[in-house]
């Protein structure tokens, strides 16, 4: 589960889960979060989705959903989304590590986790260190100076 990251595992995983006689179903979505949770646009100083977004946060519930009908023992995920700033469920702008983002998203994935691993299920939630340019805003694709 989780983004293109998680995607990009695919080949890796499938062939472990071949020769150990797993059965793998692959849920990761491009740009989606493992979680339910709207991303915000660190570069405005108010509440403002991140654009595109959308998508992924209608997916989540089936995503989930089937991903819980699949009955696993394993579920391997990663989530570089969960570094983002994003907009609480009261509407509020919690900017990327900041104390009150920090608690938001340990929550949400809290629950989430509970979610998923009601059947039994593990989660291993992979931390993949993302080297490259922060999606917002993104200084890869501003003119040098």
């Amino acid at each position: 589960m989780g983004d293109s990251i998680a995607k990009s595992l695919d080949l890796a995983i499938l062939t472990m889960s071949t020769r150990r006689g797993w059965t793998y179903y692959a849920a990761a979505r491009d740009a989606c979060s493992l979680v339910e949770h709207w991303l915000a646009d660190d570069s405005q100083p108010g509440p403002v989705h991140l654009p595109g977004w959308e998508k992924c946060y209608a997916a989540l519930p089936t995503i989930h959903k089937e991903v819980r009908a699949h009955h696993p023992n394993l579920i391997i995920a990663t989530d570089r989304w969960l570094t983002i700033g994003s907009i609480s469920r009261t509407g509020q702008h919690l900017f990327a590590n900041t104390e009150p983002h920090v608690i938001d998203t340990e929550q949400l994935l809290e629950a989430t986790a509970l979610d998923l691993t009601s059947d039994g299920a593990t989660l291993v939630l992979l931390h993949i260190r993302y080297t490259g340019c922060n999606p917002q805003p993104n200084p890869c694709t501003q003119p040098a100076n």
